[in-house]
């Protein structure tokens, strides 16, 4: 254990023995004495998990062991049956629950899943909107979920497909709609997937991101401190620390890597240094130390050097340069680009035009280049840059090159590449990559691409040849695909293409591709991979896709076949049990997104669902992706009747109501959304523009008295205030009666009551507490801060 000295050092190691290879540890007041105790899951035959329970001085009491089952690899702490003690859940050779006594002692441990599933990872929330804890486990590689009961015991476990091997899961709120999300990290694939939570239990298809070479931990947290949750991923080949900066909609930002010592294998968060802004520390396996990355800490990047212009022509020109070397917790993010007409000198650099949208940064040391467009023939410029990291500090400036561009275009666009993708009877698909304007600069104009069943061979058999409709050329680089219908079995065709200007220059002539078309179709269309459920009622849920082709994803497939089952669907249940669903859409154009409402349902039954596409012949797809769902019950909790205002001062209003119920007024719901406004809230649209007031408590049980301050108000201001209640699924309450009230004048003022008004945030602070793995030893890591 290494204790903080307050500026992110440390003071000397203090060593405490557990049994053996200790792989995960959790720091919280296990016994309610306000000190911090400790926890150990213990990666050996005869699993178990060792106590220490904490003297409050940085000291720990004698270890005592649990027994668990075989080899447990990771564990969380919290209250998972609602009795106020917290309890331990331990991945490994299945699932164990240890009960807390709230003494700091534990029952014997419980086991929830074994049969051969081994969990490599394990988080803790809700998932569902109940209220009470649920599991995200990766048992045997796959992402898996089991629902709380809220007394200790679980639901059955439901498997996501996440397109590759799990490693890690985390869980947050990624998208801003209150329900939790889930991530986790692909080794092999090098990424992180993230599947949003659709309510009800439901998550939509994985979308992944890039997160750095062999992620392994994972820990979700908003880092930035933006409001907006960002996932810290440990890459244990690439020995970094990524970053993925959340954007709120449930997308990221490119993720930024962050060196650390060799193998990282868990991270750990907390103000190490007292700056008020989260820092990261890895115990780094194979090195045996600890890497310590402190925001806002750090050199700015480096200058670029030896920028050039290198081709130009009349209205292009491509710059070349070195993208700047950066220390590991300060890497550019982006540049500052300005051209002048003429010179350019250090004094007059900010007074240049910005290049906008500029270039981006790539890893230092690295080459980049970038081209200049909608410049004029004959004229001189200057270019320079800057490179600025994430905490704002920029490096010095960039060489400055000057350059002239050419008196007229002279230089037609390049020679294009042809080649041949997809065949089939009666189509293929051609590609290429878009040249420039002027060579490889820029965009050229238009393509002319012609096909004949007889060789070409010469501009005289190309020009002969029959012109086909082809596509608006892209920027230079870029990949083009074109699709060509109306063929013939069995035939042979040949193609070719040119590329003009706007002068127009024309490109040399492509080599010639021949493509022989099949005989007869058969070529299913491709299998659907996206189907998700976007919206559940009790007794209907509504499935959204990406139309396939006919052949591959290419055409228009000629029907669809859906179906569901109460039971688990594969490609031979599909069709023996499974319930055919009448009315689908006919099939759109490949690419396109398309729904279907399935009706006739019943309330809180879980099903499984899956679809197939067929062509003419019919060639049929293999199933989809399976998707599994609960439908909800169907009573949505009451209208709040009496929400009234009082106590106003200058700043704040006091609110009171009674709670509603889960159902109607039975029951305990599960959040409120209070929302306030200085317009009158008379309707479910003014209420939606009004603002939401955060930090609300949930729901007490149906019939309490709710009581709820708004602060950060403005002096002499009426509000208007209405509530909406969700339950679980969530099923949402109709609006409040909408109430007013008006702030006072000066502090301690007296104003008008009968209303109210929401409005300032609830600040929340966190203990932010962790233990790091170093050779078989624990390092703490403690942040404080309290909630007002």
């Amino acid at each position: 254990m290494l204790l903080n000295q307050g500026d992110g050092t440390f003071a000397a190691k203090t060593d405490f023995v557990v049994p053996g290879n200790p792989s995960s540890v959790a720091v919280i007041d296990l016994n309610g004495d306000t000190y911090n105790d400790v926890a150990v899951s213990n990666q050996i035959t005869l699993g178990c998990i060792s106590v220490f329970l904490g003297n409050g001085d940085g000291t720990l009491q004698a270890r005592v062991d649990y027994s668990a089952a075989a080899n447990p690899v990771a564990m969380r702490v919290a209250d998972i049956d609602a009795d106020g003690k917290p309890d331990v859940i331990v991945a490994g050779t299945g699932i164990n629950f240890f009960k807390g006594l709230g003494d700091g002692t534990f029952a014997p441990a419980v086991q929830l899943l074994a049969g051969g599933l081994y969990g490599n990872s394990v988080t803790v929330g809700d998932l569902n909107g109940d209220s009470k804890i649920d599991l995200a486990v990766t048992l045997n590689s796959r992402l898996t979920t089991l629902f709380g009961n809220g007394d200790g015991t679980f639901q059955s476990h439901q498997v996501w497909n996440t397109g590759a091997p799990d490693l890690s899961v985390g869980m947050g709120d990624f998208n801003g709609d209150g329900l939790n999300d889930l991530a986790e990290t692909h080794y092999s694939h090098n990424n992180v997937a993230v599947l949003l939570n659709l309510g009800g239990g439901n998550f939509g298809p994985p979308a992944t991101f890039p997160s750095g070479v062999g992620p392994k931990s994972l820990m979700i947290v908003d880092i930035d401190g933006d409001g907006h949750q960002d996932m810290v991923c440990v890459n244990v080949t690439s020995y970094t620390v990524g970053i993925l900066r959340g954007q709120g909609n449930g997308t990221f930002h490119p993720h930024i890597g962050y060196l650390t010592g060799a193998s990282p294998y868990v991270d750990a968060l907390g103000d190490l240094d007292g700056n008020d802004s989260l820092d990261v520390a890895t115990a780094n396996q194979s090195s045996g130390t600890v890497s310590v990355l402190l925001q806002g800490i750090g050199a700015a990047p480096g200058a670029v050097i030896s920028i050039t212009a290198s081709p130009v022509s009349d209205r292009y020109a491509r710059l070349l340069w070195t993208t700047p070397m950066v220390e590991s917790y300060g890497p550019a993010t982006h540049y500052d680009m300005r051209l002048a007409l003429g010179t350019m000198t250090a004094g007059t650099f900010a007074s240049a035009t910005p290049v906008s949208p500029g270039p981006s940064v790539g890893p230092g040391g690295t080459a980049a280049s970038f081209v200049l467009s909608g410049l004029s023939p004959a004229t001189t410029y200057s270019v320079a840059l800057t490179a600025t990291d994430a905490f704002g500090r920029t490096s010095p400036l960039s060489d400055i090159e000057t350059f002239t561009t050419a008196a007229s275009d002279l230089i037609p666009p390049a020679q294009l590449s042809l080649y041949a993708g997809y065949i089939g009877n009666d189509y293929c698909v051609l590609r290429w990559t878009a040249p420039g304007d002027d060579g490889l600069l820029g965009t050229a104009v238009s393509y002319d691409l012609r096909m004949s069943t007889t060789p070409i061979t010469d501009d005289l058999t190309f020009a002969a040849a029959t012109p086909i409709p082809t596509i608006a050329p892209k920027v230079s680089g870029l990949p083009e695909e074109l699709l060509i219908t109306g063929l013939t079995d069995g035939t042979t065709y040949y193609f070719a293409i040119t590329a003009s200007d706007e002068v127009p220059l024309t490109s040399i002539r492509s080599s010639t591709v021949t493509v022989t078309t099949d005989v007869g179709d058969t070529i299913a269309p491709a299998t659907i991979t996206t189907l998700s459920v976007i919206a559940s009622t009790p007794t209907s849920f509504t499935v959204r896709w990406t139309a396939k082709g006919d052949d591959y994803s290419y055409g228009q497939a000629t029907s669809y076949d859906l179906r569901w089952s109460n039971g688990p669907l594969d490609g031979v249940t599909f069709y023996t049990v499974g319930i055919q669903v009448a009315g689908l859409p006919v099939p759109t154009p490949a690419g396109t997104i398309q729904e279907m409402l399935v009706t006739g349902l019943t309330p809180q039954t879980t099903y499984q669902v899956a679809l197939a596409s067929s062509d003419e012949v019919p060639n049929t797809s293999a199933i989809s992706n399976v998707v599994v769902l609960t439908t909800p019950e169907g009573t949505a909790p009451a209208a709040i009747s009496n929400l009234a205002v009082s106590s106003p001062t200058s700043t704040t209003l006091q609110l009171t109501w009674t709670a509603p119920g889960d159902d109607g007024t039975t029951g305990t719901a599960t959040s409120y959304d209070v929302r306030y406004s200085t317009t009158p809230i008379t309707d479910n649209t003014t209420f939606a523009a009004a603002t939401a007031v955060t930090g609300v408590t949930a729901p007490q049980i149906a019939g309490s008295v709710e009581q709820l301050t708004l602060t950060g108000l403005v002096a002499s201001t009426t509000y208007y205030v209405a509530i909406r209640t969700r339950d679980e699924v969530p099923n949402t309450s109709a609006l409040s009666n909408a109430i007013s009230g008006t702030t006072t004048a000066t502090p301690g003022g007296s104003g008008s009551g009968g209303g109210s008004s929401g409005g300032g945030a609830c600040g929340l602070g966190s203990g932010l507490t962790t233990w790091l793995l170093l050779s078989g030893f624990l390092l703490l890591c403690v942040a404080r801060a309290s909630r007002p």
